[in-house]
C-alpha cells in the first residue's frame, strides 16, 4: 500500500511543477517578439522536449543496472542542476501603462475567448496521460518496444518539426495548423491501439510527436494573444495547472479502461475523446471569434 509520504511528495511536486512551468513560460513569452510568437514558443519548448527523449533513454539505462531509488536520485540531481542554471536569470515584470492594473485571476479564468482554450488544453492533457503515464506499463505488458524507443522518436520528430517548420503557424494561421496537428496526434493513438511490434511503437511515437510539436506552442500562443499583458502570469498559471488536472482525471479513467477492456480500447478511447473535444472547440471558438469580430465592426461603424 502507498504510505502518506507518497501522497505528500506527489502533492508538493505537483505544486512546485505548476509554479515552475508557469514562471518559465511567462518569462519566455515576455521576451519573444509578438510577430513570431508561435515560432519562438515552439523553439523555447525544445528545451522541454529534449529532456523527455533523453530521460526515457537514461531511465531505461538506470533501471537496467540499478533500481527506482537510483532513478529518483538521478532525477533529483538534474533538478539541482536546473536550479543553479536558473539563478543568473534577471527578474522581469510586466510594464503597466498609466491607469492599467491586473484584472484578477478569476476574471481571466472566465474570460469568454479563453474558455475554448481551457477546454482544449484540458482535453489534450487528459489524453496525454495515455502515454506519459501508461507507456511504461504498456511496453512491459505487451513485450515489444521500449519507453526509450517511443519517446526518442517522439522527441526527434517534434524537435525537427519545430526547428524547420516552427514558422508555419505564424505564416499560414495558427488554427489552420492546430487542427491538422490534433488529427495527427489522434492517428498516433490509433496506431498504439493496433501496434503489434516495435515498428508500431516507433510510428506511434513519431505521429504523437508530430502532433504535440505544434499543438502546445499554438495553444500557448493563442492564450498569450488573448490574455491581457498584465494578467499573463495568471493566465499561464491556470494554463499549466490544467495539465495536472488532466493527469488527475485521465489517470483513473484510462487506468480503469485498461483493467476492464485492455490497451487497444484505451488508446482508441483516447483518440476518439480528443477528436470529439477538437470538434467542440472548433465550433465553439469559431462562434466566439465571429461574434467578437461582428461586435468590433459594429463599434467601429457606430
Amino acid at each position: 500500500t502507498l504510505g502518506p509520504w507518497v501522497y505528500a511528495v506527489r502533492i508538493g511536486h505537483g505544486i512546485a511543477e505548476a509554479m515552475l512551468f508557469s514562471a518559465l513560460f511567462t518569462y519566455g513569452t515576455d521576451v519573444i517578439p509578438a510577430a513570431r510568437r508561435s515560432q519562438g514558443i515552439a523553439l523555447f519548448g525544445v528545451s522541454g522536449l529534449l529532456p523527455i527523449g533523453v530521460a526515457g533513454i537514461v531511465g531505461d539505462f538506470v533501471l537496467s543496472i540499478a533500481g527506482f531509488r537510483e532513478l529518483f536520485l538521478t532525477a533529483a540531481g538534474f533538478a539541482v542542476l536546473t536550479l543553479f542554471l536558473s539563478l543568473p536569470l534577471p527578474e522581469r515584470r510586466p510594464e503597466l501603462k498609466p491607469g492599467e492594473s491586473p484584472r484578477g485571476f478569476w476574471k481571466i479564468v472566465t474570460k469568454r475567448d479563453l474558455l475554448p482554450i481551457w477546454w482544449m488544453i484540458g482535453s489534450f492533457s487528459t489524453v496525454l496521460t495515455a502515454y506519459f503515464v501508461f507507456i511504461r506499463r504498456y511496453v512491459d505488458d505487451t513485450g515489444f518496444g521500449s519507453v526509450g524507443l517511443f519517446f526518442s522518436t517522439y522527441v526527434a520528430i517534434a524537435i525537427l518539426e519545430r526547428i524547420f517548420f516552427g514558422w508555419l503557424p505564424d505564416r499560414v494561421g495558427r488554427k489552420r495548423v492546430l487542427y491538422p496537428s490534433l488529427m495527427i496526434l489522434i492517428a498516433g493513438f490509433f496506431v498504439l491501439a493496433g501496434a503489434g511490434s516495435w515498428v508500431g511503437i516507433a510510428i506511434a511515437g513519431a505521429l504523437c510527436g508530430a502532433g504535440h510539436g505544434f499543438i502546445f506552442p499554438i495553444l500557448t500562443t493563442l492564450l498569450v494573444d488573448r490574455a491581457p499583458d498584465t494578467d499573463r502570469g495568471s493566465a499561464m498559471s491556470f494554463f499549466t495547472a490544467m495539465f495536472d488536472v488532466g493527469t488527475l482525471i485521465g489517470g483513473p479513467i484510462l487506468g480503469a479502461i485498461i483493467d476492464t477492456a485492455g490497451w487497444g480500447p484505451m488508446y482508441l478511447t483516447s483518440g476518439v475523446a480528443l477528436g470529439a473535444a477538437t470538434s467542440v472547440v472548433a465550433r465553439w471558438d469559431h462562434r466566439i471569434t465571429h461574434d467578437d469580430g461582428r461586435e468590433l465592426a459594429l463599434s467601429v461603424e457606430g
